[in-house]
């Protein structure tokens, strides 16, 4: 059986648009945006930590926190690879930084329900984001 020209056109449009789908279906949680440091964790303990991370849909950033009132910062371009973000400073700006993360619902001291984003670098130190500013 032969397909006319214009339904081989719509099957293969239709083919497209299903690979597109389950491509996008397995492509994770969209990160982008800014988001506001909340708190960190290392060795068991909490740290003050306040700033944001701005992710942009081209794929640059701008990281600018302070732990326990020491400023990093750091602007250059982001990947994700599965659950890895990975931040390459400008040249000569700082070295690279790899997270694996995570987004997902967590609560508030005040049980207010909110989702953050969790990163989890090569030492011990987690920090938890949020959409929203702290106030």
């Amino acid at each position: 059986m032969m397909l006319r020209s214009s339904s081989r056109r719509q099957f293969l449009a239709i083919g497209i648009a299903m690979v597109l789908s389950a491509c996008s279906a397995f492509a994770g949680p969209d990160i982008t945006g800014t988001w506001y440091f909340a708190s960190g964790q290392t060795g068991g303990s909490t740290a003050s930590v306040y700033g944001t991370l701005k992710l942009e849909p081209s794929g640059e950033y701008e990281d600018s926190h302070r732990i326990a009132g020491i400023l990093t910062a750091s602007k250059g371009s982001y990947t994700i690879s599965g659950d890895s973000l990975n931040l390459v400073p400008v040249a000569g700006k700082g070295k690279p930084m790899t997270y694996t993360f995570a987004v997902g619902e967590h609560q508030d001291k005040e049980g207010t329900k909110f989702t953050g984003l969790t990163l989890k670098g090569s030492s011990d130190l987690t920090f938890l984001l949020t959409r929203e500013k702290k106030k």
